[in-house]
């Protein structure tokens, strides 16, 4: 890393993991808001083309299709609530922290809102498939698939290139280390081997968050294979903040 250039979109990247971290430590239900957002999100399509395909077989194709797109999009919801929230907490901590010029938050602000319609866009496409299913009719299916298809590969491709000339810095880590401190935030940061993308598991609550569903070694054994390093028993214990390094 270079130790003079400046990033604001690295550091909001981090700030982003941070604002999960926050959402963890001050959730009075960290177990629930940890894997429950989660294993909905993951569950969407398959529960909204489920719930569809019922509805058809009482309300007909139109209500199925209804009723497919709104289940869809309400098991999305708890993961898009957080995900803003992150981003939320991210850039206030950015903006109370006072170091960023309005330029610079500026373009802090865009790279988390081109990541954020990355989970918007996602959510429609499987809201939209679902509905395709519900209303039994191949043509509605097809077109949705296809359009879900183009919608996602134009966002993640938008992602990808606001993302891939990054170039983080030893400031940015000091001023991420300093921004974590004054939020009284207890999660360690990690650096990744990624550059140019986020990684798989840029934050990591601690164990006890997600223990109820997963067992300690196999959580650790995803952690180290996502972020391709050792993970120690304080990092369960304390969770963690992975960042791309951007070498």
């Amino acid at each position: 890393m270079s130790p003079k250039k400046r990033d604001a979109r690295y550091l909001a990247v981090g700030m982003h993991e941070y604002g999960h971290a926050m959402n963890a430590e001050r959730s009075r239900y960290p177990k629930l808001r940890a894997a429950g957002s989660n294993i909905l999100d993951k569950s969407s399509l398959g529960l909204g083309s489920m719930a569809g395909l019922i509805g058809r077989s009482r309300f007909g194709a139109g209500g199925g299709a209804l009723i497919g797109a709104g289940v869809s999009g309400l098991t999305s919801l708890p993961l898009l609530i957080e995900e803003h929230q992150a981003t939320k907490n991210a850039l206030k901590m950015m903006k109370e922290d006072g170091e960023l010029s309005d330029e610079e938050y500026n373009r802090a602000q865009k790279s988390l809102s081109s990541a954020y319609k990355s989970y918007v866009t996602n959510a429609l496409n499987r809201a939209a498939i679902s509905g395709g299913v519900g209303s039994g009719n191949l043509g509605v299916v097809t077109g949705s698939l296809g359009g879900a298809v183009g919608a996602s590969t134009y966002t993640n491709r938008s992602l990808k290139r606001n993302l891939s000339d990054i170039q983080g810095s030893s400031y940015d880590i000091r001023a991420l280390r300093r921004m974590r401190t004054r939020a009284g935030l207890k999660a360690d940061m990690y650096m990744t081997p990624n550059k140019g993308q986020l990684p798989d598991a840029a934050y990591a609550p601690p164990h006890k968050h997600v223990e109820d569903f997963v067992s300690r070694d196999e959580y650790k054994k995803m952690l180290q294979a996502r972020t391709k390093q050792r993970i120690s028993k304080r990092t369960l214990d304390r969770g963690a903040v992975f960042i791309p390094s951007y070498a």
